[in-house]
């Protein structure tokens, strides 16, 4: 099993995250809505350092190097994502100005003199074996004041992408060749994907980097992971999809020293079940259902690597995890609940087929997380 993302990318020298670039319009509304989303403007990037950790093929880049930031440095060690990054660049006007830097190595092996106003790593924490090490370099690189953007992604997120993954490794198990095993799972997966609206990945991408890439099974880094590992010298600013209120008084925060990661985390557990489903948006609920809820979804991933990596045979143990799933969270919505009949129903049978996963299950098809969540953090000053 790989170590991470860049291993697997590696090993198949490929860069699975290319984006659609066609209507670049509508490709730079997409990425100014995010930024907006995490209290980001483009004004927030011009004249700004800015560092980007694991930007892939830059196709998130170019929008950003638009903004015109006053340095730009791109840390990408994949030569696949190197050299669309240098192909998607050329002739860039920034490029003329000398603002952008591409530094072939892992953040790990990075070493910088510059501090930056803005550190963005998205996609690259969550599958990760060595997390803790990774956060502490971005924060090395982070000026006091500055601002960190991270992606999460937990349990209950990624439920439904992790049973696509299960039941798609049924249909190439015992598969050898590496295009025979993506082919399959384009023709059984690509119909759920196209039901997913504002998606910009191609499939075969999406089909590689979720459903065939090994350290999907790393650990993954949440909301709450990330609060809890930063605690002390950030506090949350903003989030993607936006979770968060704060009703209190601006004069009497001051007073409560603050306390704005207290109040996220609290809100966090009582609202991670409106990560399940991506359409669906519920009021809170009693944190002790969500973090039953979380402990299931964990138990899923577990059955799933098992049947996966040791070859064991879990249907039944996946059966009952499905039934206390749907105890739990069928009754948020009948088309949460109608998903889960479709999953408990594919996990029953003896035998699928490409049919079965791509045809005959139409709630299931429909079923994704709010999988990855941006967050948006301030580094607090040392006075």
């Amino acid at each position: 099993m790989v170590e991470s993302f860049l291993e697997f990318y590696g090993k198949h020298e490929i860069s699975p995250v290319r984006q659609d670039l066609s209507d670049y319009k509508k490709h730079t509304e997409r990425r100014r809505e995010l930024y907006r989303h995490l209290g980001l403007l483009p004004t927030s990037f011009k004249d700004k350092k800015i560092l980007e950790v694991g930007p892939g093929g830059g196709y998130n880049s170019l929008v950003i190097a638009d903004w015109e930031p006053s340095l730009y440095v791109l840390i990408e060690a994949n030569k696949t994502g190197i050299n669309d990054i240098k192909r998607n660049f050329a002739g860039h006007p920034i490029l003329e100005k000398k603002g952008l830097q591409l530094i072939e190595k892992r953040l790990e092996e990075t070493s910088l003199d510059e501090k930056f106003d803005i550190v963005l790593c998205e996609q690259t924490i969550p599958h990760n074996k060595n997390q803790k090490d990774l956060l502490n370099k971005l924060d090395e690189f982070t000026k006091e004041g500055g601002i960190m953007v991270l992606t999460c992604i937990d349990e209950i997120s990624s439920y439904f992408e992790i049973m696509k993954r299960y039941f798609g490794f049924q249909l190439v198990k015992g598969k050898e060749d590496f295009r025979e095993k993506v082919n399959i799972l384009v023709d059984a997966l690509g119909p759920h994907k196209r039901t997913l609206s504002g998606s910009s990945r191609f499939e075969e991408d999406w089909v590689i980097d979720n459903f065939l890439n090994e350290a999907v099974h790393n650990s993954l880094f949440s909301m709450g992971d990330c609060i809890n590992f930063f605690r002390e010298k950030y506090q949350i600013y903003n989030t993607s999809p936006k979770i968060f209120t704060d009703y209190r008084w601006f004069k009497k925060i001051p007073e409560e020293d603050g306390k704005h990661n207290e109040v996220c985390l609290e809100q966090f557990n009582c609202l991670m079940h409106n990560f399940f489903y991506t359409e669906k948006i519920f009021d809170k609920r009693k944190s002790s259902q969500n973090l039953e809820l979380l402990d299931l979804c964990k138990e899923a991933r577990k059955w799933a690597y098992l049947n996966e990596f040791e070859n064991k045979e879990i249907k039944k143990e996946m059966g009952r995890n499905i039934g206390k799933i749907i105890e739990n969270a069928g009754y948020l919505d009948k088309d949460i609940l109608n998903s889960l009949k479709d999953i408990y129903r594919l996990n029953k049978k003896e035998k699928l087929t490409i049919e079965d996963l791509g045809k005959n299950c139409k709630h299931f098809m429909k079923a994704f997380g709010k999988c990855s969540q941006y967050i948006s953090l301030t580094k607090n000053n040392s006075i």
